[in-house]
């Protein structure tokens, strides 16, 4: 396992990231300026991080967020985002979506990229506070599912699961190939929230059960997952158990690795050392099916006055630097 941190490229963040010890590193979007990511970029992009001393293994997000905007607005496509929309509301046009990311994949794997984080999802990530206070008045992102059960829906209407899944296993069959001729894994991050509805469309990946029912969609070993452990530990206690299912069949490509308190419908991160799971055991379970990728901490907790934030990233990648310490000194 690698200490990883996903970030945009700059001299200085990657100084920074070098002097915290991480070894991986995941581009934050690249620019999609002709509706795919360019070679040229991607491969300068490894350059820069090679050149700091780290390795460019991993590029974000394919697509998944916003995925359809919740004030009614469909996505098409911005200077650092996929065209999706068509695609995930299975409509005509997808095809060409599709294409362009397909042009992505195969980028990336001549730019020696190993994995591409993204997600299925229509409605993005969803936060009803993020001004909630975690220890010593730090800001952190809450969520309150009484709050947005009556959320309007987006010009999508309502829409059935079955369908959902429809799109999904087009969309798989389509990209799958082409990531396993590339040589690259595409990883597929949860629902987050994970809970069952939101703005009247289904989260099919809100559950272990869906996580499980994406992966077997399309079997291939470059069809995998950007496990999310802070919104698996938000479906149920079993995120332990969660980490063995997945890594045990190698799907494991990325982790995010943050903790939280709470369930699916009303939860808050926290800093990584002071949510409720247990993070050691955590790490042991991922060492214990020999996931090698990285381990990336994720939705870092605000400390006022510190303005990049710089102090939250460095507490969360000192404390993960202890942990890998710990579970190695356990073999």
């Amino acid at each position: 396992m690698k200490l990883g941190m996903q970030i945009q490229l700059t001299e200085e963040t990657l100084r920074l990231m070098k002097q915290f010890g991480v070894e991986d590193i995941i581009c934050g979007i690249p620019v999609c300026d002709e509706g795919h990511w360019r070679f040229d970029t991607l491969v300068e992009a490894r350059q820069q991080v090679a050149s700091a001393g780290m390795r460019l293994v991993g590029v974000g997000n394919m697509m998944g967020s916003p995925g359809i905007r919740s004030s009614g607005r469909t996505f098409g496509g911005a200077r650092r985002q996929h065209a999706q929309d068509k695609v995930l509301l299975g409509l005509p046009g997808r095809d060409e979506q599709i294409d362009a990311m397909c042009q992505s994949i195969r980028n990336v794997g001549r730019a020696g990229i190993s994995f591409i984080n993204y997600g299925f999802t229509l409605t993005g990530v969803w936060r009803t506070n993020r001004f909630a206070r975690a220890r010593g008045g730090a800001h952190v992102t809450a969520f309150d599912y009484d709050l947005v059960r009556q959320a309007p829906l987006t010009e999508a209407g309502e829409l059935d699961a079955e369908e959902i899944w429809k799109n999904a296993k087009y969309f798989l069959e389509a990209v799958v190939p082409v990531a396993e001729e590339a040589q690259v894994n595409l990883a597929c991050h949860p629902h987050d929230p994970p809970v069952a509805v939101l703005s009247g469309i289904p989260r099919i990946l809100g559950s272990v059960s869906g996580y499980k029912r994406y992966i077997e969609t399309v079997p291939s070993r470059r069809h995998g997952l950007n496990f999310c452990q802070g919104t698996v530990s938000e479906m149920g206690p079993g995120v332990i158990d969660a980490i063995r299912y997945f890594g045990a069949q190698k799907k494991i490509f990325n982790v995010h690795f943050r903790n939280i308190r709470g369930t699916a419908d009303h939860f808050a991160e926290t800093f990584i050392d002071d949510g409720e799971v247990d993070m050691l055991a955590a790490l042991a379970a991922y060492r214990d099916v020999s996931y090698e990728g990285p381990l990336v901490p994720d939705h870092f907790p605000h400390i006022p006055g510190d303005e990049k934030n710089w102090a939250s990233w460095g507490f969360a990648l000192g404390y993960m630097r202890g942990l890998l310490k710990a579970v190695a000194a356990e073999d």
